[in-house]
């Protein structure tokens, strides 16, 4: 489970605390922050256009459990996570709704002409982390 917070990603930090009749007790215990090189690979989740503005990638060292996809993701839980009492319980969605990948930017002055068109899925691309702020991606002209 990941935490962004000030643009820098956390990990969270747990524990299977003990297991009765099939139930885990998860502790945290805390957070390890994902330090990100400057430069990171990641990988298209889609075919592009090699002027394209925008690409959907999957950055491995960000997600490394999430499968690439482009169709969004439906997951279900159970309510009943909340301890809360009733009159304070939090009123959610049972359904929560991700994507498998991350949509990164590209630098205005990069030429990806040396490569093909449209770009393949799964092409390897580098990607410059500004700052190592989460929010600041984008596509290099390198691979």
């Amino acid at each position: 489970m990941f935490l962004l917070y000030c643009n820098s990603i956390y990990r969270l930090v747990q524990y299977i605390n003990e297991e009765k009749e099939g139930v885990c007790t998860m502790m945290i215990t805390g957070l390890e922050e994902i330090k990100l090189n400057t430069l990171e690979y990641c990988y298209t989740v889609d075919k592009h256009g090699t002027g394209d503005d925008s690409f959907k990638v999957i950055l491995p060292k960000v997600m490394p459990k999430i499968s690439p996809s482009i169709k969004p993701v439906v997951s279900s839980y159970n309510n009943n996570i909340f301890v809360n009492a009733a009159d304070c319980k939090p009123t959610t969605s049972p359904k929560i709704t991700t994507q498998g990948f991350y949509t990164i930017k590209r630098f205005k002055n990069v030429n990806l002409s040396h490569l093909p068109s449209p770009i393949p899925q799964g092409t390897r691309l580098i990607s410059a982390i500004m700052d190592g702020n989460i929010l600041d991606v984008h596509v290099t002209g390198n691979i």
